[in-house]
């Protein structure tokens, strides 16, 4: 994986020029983006890219998306720093916290949490923010795991 990363910078100079390319070269689609994007790292041909997932086949992508809204917003959360994403653009980086608090919340009444259940949360969270849907990502998924505990 680093030979990837590591060829990439050599391309691109840096990790960032390499998405700004894949994200224009998509029309800005995040997940046409991200297929570009982890290709781009295993043009080398090594057989690793199976540890990253591929919006292709449906996965929820929470690596990938964390990522993005780490280096897309900017606020006390993320550092922000890729101007050429807008955080409208973005997709919750979805696990079982967030989903849980998704479900009670009704943003969502998908059981599987997968790469749909995060575009309808998304959506959903829209509704409340057009701009910046994934700002509410953290929130929610503090106030699940701290209810969880409570629970049980």
């Amino acid at each position: 994986m680093l030979r990837g990363i590591s060829f990439v910078i050599k391309k691109y100079d840096s990790i960032g020029d390499c998405f700004c390319d894949c994200w224009q070269r998509s029309g800005n689609d995040i997940l046409h983006a991200i297929s570009r994007f982890r290709e781009a790292i295993g043009a080398l041909g090594d057989d690793w890219t199976m540890f990253l997932a591929d919006p292709a086949k449906g996965s929820s992508c929470k690596r990938w998306f964390l990522f993005l809204r780490w280096m897309v917003r900017r606020d006390s959360v993320d550092c922000g720093g890729w101007d050429f994403i807008k955080p409208s653009a973005l997709i919750v980086p979805l696990d079982v916290h967030l989903h849980r608090a998704s479900l009670r919340l009704k943003l969502t009444n998908r059981k599987s949490a997968n790469l749909r259940t995060a575009i309808e949360i998304t959506n959903a969270l829209r509704t409340f923010d057009p701009l910046d849907p994934v700002r509410y990502d953290f929130s929610l998924t503090r106030w699940s795991m701290d209810n969880f505990r409570k629970i049980f």
